[in-house]
């Protein structure tokens, strides 16, 4: 039995000064809800995205190209002109996604109901049939060229907005956390049982299988956010690959795209379920001068999780540092937890930030009995025969990989990293969920490849960079006036923010005619603030 054991003494959740503090209450800065920004939804942010210069540029060019190949009687196109332009099926595939309709059928009914939605978009009455956006895709399309300009959009636009004033101090908690995207289509088997089990087509090449509790096909996304909701780096792939390498994947994407616009000597936490525990994550973050908050137990409430803690906090491990003996007076259990021989010590976490912008981290503990010790991130290692927690000296680093885990002051019972674990499930697990109810983008679809996926992500991607960017101009220049897409189904409405109450003042603007309008309907609602209210 080891003679060391967990501290009876409790910590308090101290951030200090180099610490980001979570905030009370963290909504996502493109809500819904959001006031600058609450009117812009469905048609009106079809519009704000198509009218932006990085679009014209990207998807623009594109769809450019589309229009001059389909005039050219060559190819697919050998024939009369197509009577649709490739910019007003473009439109309506947007405004598909923008406004969560799940299939472009539901999205052509929305439009055709609403001459309001129509107007903004700039598309006609008569709209086109459900099989010529289709054959559009299919036929007129490029695939790869499509996507490729959604997501250079999604680049540019994310560029743009993490060159807001307000973004490096929003951007110091961050939380990544993958979310699944399921297919109706047929992944190729994963496995050798899997393969003499299956039966039919395969009609989703680059799908994958989840087994387990979260079973399911398709493919996975795995998204770093800040604790507003901005998305600072995100990746799509099959659902066979498992989340540690993705992750570290997306913190790379981050460190070369986003940490070169960030302050050199700010402190950023990130935040990740134990699925994210692995040694390249832990390393990508910190050369990306972020501190893991990841643990190697879980949270969870189950009888299974507890046990395997407990079992964890019993194992420890003493350290061994040859030119520091009292070093082995202290030891390190199974959740990274550091406590000394006689449970008197105490210890405290450290944090410096060259000036040339390399992160350190560790943890420092005192004892009167036992000594001190300084157990800094990178410097020790996990040994067997004996088993101990062995300083890596200069031929130790030739041989050796340090195990990056030793030593971070976030450890599994450590009270801020409590706070910042409580922080990401709240918000980050908001954030997916409003994807899904938004964008109608982590349920259950009809894309056949992760081509596709990717591409409708990118869209989504780019929208929310849109409403960050548009609430900064409006934040800016004070105009908090808020145009509604179609406040009651063909009569444009302009409301105040300070007088949002149905009793506010409210007029009439356009030349549109009301005699369709839904307060005509038999229905007789009308949206006003983002919610149905009975005339």
């Amino acid at each position: 039995m080891s003679r060391f054991k967990r501290p009876e003494h409790k910590r308090r959740a101290r951030f200090g000064k180099q610490l980001p503090k979570p905030a009370e209450r963290a909504t996502l800065r493109w809500g819904l809800d959001e006031t600058p920004i609450q009117r812009i939804r469905d048609a009106r942010l079809v519009q704000l995205l198509m009218a932006d210069h990085d679009f014209q540029a990207t998807v623009g060019s594109y769809i450019d190209n589309v229009d001059r190949r389909n005039q050219t009687a060559r190819g697919r196109t050998l024939g009369r002109k197509a009577t649709w332009t490739a910019m007003q099926l473009e439109t309506i595939l947007l405004y598909r996604r923008l406004s969560g309709k799940s299939t472009i059928k539901r999205a052509l009914i929305e439009l055709r109901a609403d001459p309001g939605e129509r107007a903004i978009l700039g598309l006609p009455d008569v709209l086109p049939s459900e099989p010529t956006i289709s054959r559009y895709l299919t036929n007129h399309s490029d695939p790869d060229a499509r996507e490729t300009a959604y997501l250079e959009l999604d680049r540019r636009l994310r560029d743009r907005v993490t060159d807001l004033p307000n973004f490096d101090e929003e951007a110091r908690i961050l939380a990544m956390d993958g979310s699944s995207h399921e297919t109706h289509y047929a992944p190729p088997p994963s496995t050798q049982k899997h393969a003499e089990k299956f039966k039919g087509k395969i009609t989703a090449v680059d799908g994958g299988y989840l087994g387990g509790r979260k079973a399911g096909k398709g493919w996975q996304l795995i998204t770093m956010v800040t604790e507003r909701g901005t998305p600072v780096a995100w990746s799509l792939t099959d659902l066979n690959k498992g989340e540690k390498p993705v992750g570290a994947a997306v913190v790379e994407s981050y460190a070369e795209h986003v940490l070169p616009k960030r302050n050199q000597q700010t402190l950023t936490v990130c935040s990740c379920d134990g699925g994210f525990q692995s040694p390249r994550v832990h390393r990508a973050m910190i050369d990306a001068r972020i501190v893991p908050n990841i643990h190697k137990g879980s949270h969870a409430d189950s009888t299974t999780s507890k046990n395997s803690n407990k079992k964890k906090e019993r194992n420890w491990t003493a350290f061994y540092n040859p030119n520091e003996p009292h070093y082995s007076n202290w030891a390190i259990n199974g959740l990274e937890e550091i406590t000394c021989n006689c449970g008197d010590g105490r210890t405290e976490r450290y944090f410096e930030i060259s000036p040339t912008g390399k992160l350190t981290i560790g943890t420092k503990g005192s004892c009167k009995n036992c000594g001190a010790i300084s157990i800094m991130v990178g410097k020790w290692r996990r040994a067997q025969n004996p088993k101990r927690a062995s300083y890596m000296t200069a031929q130790d680093q030739a041989r050796y990989t340090a195990a990056p885990t030793i030593g971070n002051p976030l450890h599994f019972h450590d009270p801020v990293a409590h706070e910042y674990g409580l922080d990401r499930f709240g918000w980050n697990e908001s954030f997916h969920a409003v994807l899904q109810k938004r964008f109608d983008l982590l349920g259950k679809s009809w894309m056949r490849s992760a081509q596709e996926a990717r591409t409708e992500f990118a869209v989504a991607f780019s929208a929310i960079s849109i409403l960050l960017l548009e609430r900064h101009k409006r934040e800016t220049n004070n105009d908090f006036k808020l145009l509604t897409p179609s406040p009651s189904r063909g009569v444009r409405v302009i409301a105040s923010t300070k007088n949002r109450s149905l009793g506010g003042t409210m007029k009439p603007h356009g030349t549109r005619p009301a005699a369709k309008t839904l307060a005509s309907s038999t229905r007789g609602w009308t949206r006003l603030t983002g919610k149905l209210h009975p005339r």
